[in-house]
């Protein structure tokens, strides 16, 4: 995990502020969860990927395969988070997000848009170990999202704007990543199939392929190598 201050300036923070407010309606939710706005722009996955490589050497992931992924870029999907008072996040662990056969998200980037004083809460919290990071105009914090716990704690006062991003890897290429492709050709054929439409025997038989084919995969990757 890594803090890394003046990440994005004031300006920048306050037009993405903009952006959200212009973008997303008043509303009071009873959950209390936090408002949203998700959008794609090419431009801004790249300023802030440059930004991010500029300040900070992301490790390497190796997945349940066993295959080596390395950072690429921000996933397309940007999503800017509204807290408003009384709002908060419980415990939770941020999945590797599932990019396709050949690319993975396994690290989240958080950026805080607008500075909270810490004794209104809205503070990020790590369970294991713990710790803390407060919201601070152009704070980033990064992180390897697997087993992760964390949860951001109720706000009291105040408006609290945060983007919540992915980090995408790419995995490197060997001579068994056809395989690869097969399995995740598998999963999808498997996936397509509503509930109502399934057949049990065709379900399994296509869930029997993909597991063998994962199986086979990852011994191979784990004993083998390339």
């Amino acid at each position: 995990m890594q803090v890394i201050d003046n990440f994005l300036t004031g300006e920048e923070c306050q037009n993405y502020i903009r952006l959200t407010d212009e973008n997303i309606p008043d509303q009071d939710s009873d959950e209390k969860l936090p408002d949203y706005y998700m959008f794609k722009s090419k431009e801004i996955q790249d300023e802030l990927w440059a930004k991010l490589k500029d300040r900070y050497e992301l490790p390497d992931y190796v997945d349940w395969y066993g295959d080596v992924f390395t950072p690429c870029g921000i996933s397309q999907h940007l999503t800017i988070l509204r807290y408003r008072k009384g709002y908060k996040m419980g415990k939770h662990v941020d999945s590797p997000y599932d990019l396709g056969p050949r690319h993975n998200g396994p690290a989240s980037l958080v950026i805080y848009l607008n500075t909270i004083d810490p004794e209104y809460g809205g503070v990020t919290c790590f369970t294991d170990p713990e710790t803390k990071v407060h919201a601070e105009e152009g704070r980033a914090l990064i992180f390897m999202n697997k087993d992760r716990e964390h949860y951001v704690t109720e706000l009291t006062e105040g408006v609290r704007y945060v983007m919540s991003l992915v980090v995408k890897y790419r995995v490197q290429s060997h001579k068994d990543i056809h395989l690869r492709d097969r399995i995740f050709d598998l999963k999808t054929k498997v996936n397509s199939l509503d509930d109502s439409d399934r057949d049990f025997e065709s379900w399994k038989d296509k869930m029997d392929q993909q597991r063998r084919c994962e199986i086979f995969y990852r011994t191979k990757r784990i004993t083998i190598g390339d």
